[in-house]
């Protein structure tokens, strides 16, 4: 029998995951929202300042330089830079909290979500890597001060816990399997 799902939900599906975990992995779930938690806050909180002739200072964040290129008329970034850094981390986590809890395992809906999560997986520290550069380019070029804000450590501990929860959610996904 299958019973209906809730992100981060109260239900759970006869034979998911979430019906059989014992341990530690049933801090799963935890890990997950932690990292839905810290993605919120790396997107929404200032990433990266800059300083230009040591007056000029500008915060940006993830959210704000989307807004600002689609009002620009920069839409190919913007939507780039919102797939990267918002669409994907968000459906990482919705995809790993079904698979957890949706479906039992060996289910074809919890394999498919599986193959998705490996696909999302594969972009989880560029955005990352992208802020790093930019904040390493603007030190370098000496025409402006950069420094890292809270954002991006936010943002990068999202990464971290949502690829903890994934790998944890993989060995138990193979442990019942098997």
């Amino acid at each position: 029998m299958h019973r209906s799902i809730w992100i981060f939900g109260l239900t759970r599906a006869d034979g998911s995951l979430a019906h059989r975990a014992n341990g530690v992995d049933r801090l799963v779930p935890l890990l997950f929202l932690v990292s839905a938690g810290l993605l919120v806050g790396g997107v929404s909180l200032p990433i990266v300042s800059v300083t230009r002739f040591f007056f000029f200072t500008e915060n940006a964040t993830i959210l704000g330089a989307i807004t600002s290129l689609f009002d620009a008329g920069e839409y190919l970034l913007a939507a780039t830079i919102a797939v990267f850094s918002v669409v994907f981390p968000s459906l990482k986590i919705i995809v790993a909290d079904f698979v957890w809890r949706g479906r039992g395992v060996g289910h074809a809906g919890a394999e498919t979500g599986l193959r998705t999560l490996d696909v999302v997986g594969y972009w989880s520290l560029l955005e990352f890597l992208v802020v790093a550069l930019v904040v390493f380019s603007a030190k370098a070029s000496g025409l402006a001060d950069a420094s890292s804000q809270p954002g991006l450590y936010l943002f990068f501990g999202a990464v971290v816990t949502s690829m903890a929860g994934v790998l944890r959610l993989k060995a138990a996904y193979q442990r019942h399997r098997s």
